[in-house]
């Protein structure tokens, strides 16, 4: 079995779902950075799409996947504008597909002023608390651990 790490960004910014059953073979790299605190920080891999772009080291990562599950994480504040997860703060929710994922209700901070976005459209910051829980992405269980260079 092979246990892979997956962003909200990478399968949200194209409205991708993943199934358990799909058999898959995407771009993976290294997870190099321990953010969550948990067992979650032995996962070797994460699914990216842009890592040769980005110059780190690729690899394809396939197998059937055996189960989903959603990573959700407490935020707390680094910095003005920086978040983070708290430490141990990660739990999982299993799924049977990314787009059954609950999201978390955002609400939005109309009191901070924001530059257009290049359609001429306010952006709408949301507004995050202390606390506040996130998806931070998935864990995917493969039931075959074919890692080979991109």
């Amino acid at each position: 079995m092979l246990r892979v790490l997956c962003s909200e960004s990478e399968l949200g910014e194209d409205g991708e779902a993943l199934v358990v059953g799909d058999r898959i073979a995407r771009p993976a790299s290294r997870v190099e950075d321990t953010i969550f605190g948990t067992a979650l920080d032995e996962v070797e891999w994460r699914l990216d799409r842009d890592a040769v772009a980005a110059g780190r080291e690729a690899v394809t990562v396939s197998g059937v996947v055996r189960s989903i599950s959603g990573v959700y994480v407490d935020l707390i504040r680094l910095g003005d504008c920086t978040w983070a997860p708290a430490t141990g703060s990660a739990h999982l929710e299993p799924l049977t597909t990314t787009a059954a994922t609950r999201r978390s209700d955002e609400q939005v901070d109309r009191s901070v002023a924001s530059a257009p976005d290049d359609a001429g459209d306010p952006f709408d910051a949301p507004l995050v608390l202390d606390g506040d829980e996130r998806l931070s992405g998935w864990l995917l269980t493969l039931d075959e651990e074919a890692v080979a260079p991109a």
